[in-house]
């Protein structure tokens, strides 16, 4: 619309599966076997506050929809959102956990050089 062209949903969704590591598995919306793991909220861990908010959503009539990301079926509705966060340890997967640090299964990143407190005067883009 505005000269973004290649921004749009249906253009960056392979990229969002490529990352994601979705808990329920890959679908037509989230992939399988990425670096960031999204996982559901098991449901006695939810706070009173999202499991009553949940609960008064479907007594008014709202829908409960499990996956409002789906791009098939509809998108409205309540849903338990999914988060970001390691079943293995409750950690929180953060771009730098998923992608800068390495471990046994990646390479170390040759071209990158992460350089913590630097201040930053000016940005060159070309």
């Amino acid at each position: 619309k505005n000269g973004a062209n290649g921004w749009d949903a249906d253009s960056l969704l392979r990229y969002f599966k490529k990352y994601e590591d979705n808990s329920r598995g890959g679908s037509d919306a989230h992939g399988a076997n990425g670096d960031v793991r999204v996982s559901d909220i098991p449901r006695d861990q939810l706070s009173p506050i999202a499991t009553a908010f949940h609960e008064a959503c479907v007594a008014a009539g709202f829908r409960a929809n499990p996956d409002q990301n789906s791009l098939i079926g509809k998108q409205d509705g309540v849903q338990i959102y999914q988060v970001y966060i390691r079943d293995d340890n409750g950690h929180r997967v953060t771009a730098s956990r998923a992608f800068l640090k390495t471990d046994k299964k990646k390479k170390a990143h040759s071209n990158l050089h992460v350089q913590p407190n630097a201040l930053v005067k000016k940005i060159n883009i070309e």
